[in-house]
């Protein structure tokens, strides 16, 4: 309902748009990001790369912050008719309300019945201009992916991952993780299952990652929870993720956030993280994200990770009444994760507006070196195998 085909679209565009097109859109070369051009009803450019805000929001999320018109109570007419007998005292205890009570009833019934009738014709007047103001224009506009950002408030366990709502729900401890080393994944797992056994705590364990070998293996060894269970779920979490990412770049550009400014934004350095970590050209053997329900609780390199979780006995006598288990261990994971760190990627696309002169590490906040990558536009980065 919301795309159209257009038999003579030289009658609905608007000037800018056509230098929009000269300007801009042919400047784009063979092997570039495809980029869509949101348009409203008269013509206009609502937004200038709208696919990141598709990938991003599902359409009931963009449904849920449109103009509408909430329904009045069906019993509204009943609710005016009682305030209208109460506000006339002494008519049941007067001799005189065997006479002038019908006349009242009678009135009264009238009067509701008007006002009943007006309401209806004032619905159907608003509702008509809703749908007119909605007709010139798109869902897909930059003020509508401004709203949308600025309800998200924190980066959470709800906005990354809705395929395990459950244990979110439940507020239960969650290990995420991915990565293409076998014999670390099930350190990691044997790791986890072991404190667990000490603390009689049940954690919850999914494996996120894009290496389809990987997640064969925990499937028929049944290690863990496989989030993404075939390779269209993997492209569309990370596809989501990546694209959340560069629709929050373009929200902090909207809000005159300064690039520099970026690295203070929880939200952009935690989708930072989990993009860099699932890189192809990472270095690091595996990751693990940690968190309480919704609450991210902290995100890092499988090494640091394992070594925290190995480190168990050293770090549980922090548990206590102010302590939680989550935060005691990332009060353990800070100290180690003074140590070196493994090589970090990040990857922007070279259509993105404004791309950073000096990028910091998300994990040791350095500055990151800059290389020019070619990557090969039929080759998606999903379900790739270690080997390859």
């Amino acid at each position: 309902m919301w795309f159209h085909w257009l038999n003579d679209p030289q009658e609905m565009m608007r000037p800018q748009f056509t230098r929009f097109v000269k300007e801009e859109l042919f400047k784009m070369r063979c092997g570039e990001e495809l980029i869509i051009v949101s348009l409203d009803q008269r013509g206009r450019i609502a937004h200038s790369n709208v696919i990141h805000m598709m990938l991003t929001w599902t359409s009931d999320n963009i449904e849920q912050n449109t103009i509408q018109v909430k329904v009045v109570p069906h019993n509204i007419s009943l609710i005016i008719q009682n305030e209208l007998k109460q506000g006339i005292y002494g008519i049941e205890a007067s001799s005189e309300s065997w006479h002038v009570g019908p006349k009242i009833d009678s009135i009264t019934s009238d009067l509701v019945r008007n006002i009943d009738s007006q309401i209806n014709a004032w619905k159907m007047e608003v509702k008509g201009i809703i749908e007119e103001v909605t007709s010139q224009s798109t869902p897909y506009d930059s003020e509508k992916e401004k709203l949308l950002w600025q309800q998200q408030t924190a980066w959470t366990l709800h906005l990354l991952a809705p395929q395990i709502n459950d244990w979110i729900h439940e507020e239960k401890y969650i290990f995420l993780y991915g990565g293409n080393n076998i014999k670390w994944i099930r350190e990691f797992i044997f790791k986890v299952r072991e404190v667990a056994s000490k603390t009689q705590m049940n954690f919850e364990l999914a494996y996120i990652g894009k290496n389809k070998m990987i997640r064969g293996i925990i499937n028929k060894e049944r290690m863990s929870y496989c989030a993404l269970d075939d390779s269209f779920g993997v492209w569309w979490f990370w596809a989501r993720l990546r694209s959340m990412f560069l629709s929050r770049i373009q929200y902090l550009e909207m809000t005159n956030h300064l690039v520099k400014e970026y690295n203070n934004d929880e939200i952009l350095q935690g989708l930072k993280k989990l993009l860099s970590n699932e890189n192809k050209n990472a270095t690091i053997e595996g990751w693990v994200l940690l968190s309480k329900g919704s609450e991210v609780v902290v995100c890092g390199h499988g090494s640091k990770m394992l070594q925290a979780i190995n480190d168990y006995e050293i770090w549980k006598e922090n548990i206590d009444a102010t302590k939680s288990f989550g935060q005691a261990f990332k009060d353990h994971h800070e100290i180690l994760s003074k140590d070196k760190h493994s090589c970090c990627t990040l990857e922007y696309p070279i259509s993105l507006s404004k791309i950073p002169e000096n990028e910091r590490c998300p994990e040791c906040s350095r500055r990151m070196q800059k290389f020019l990558t070619f990557t090969c536009c039929h080759d998606p980065d999903v379900d790739y195998d270690s080997d390859e």
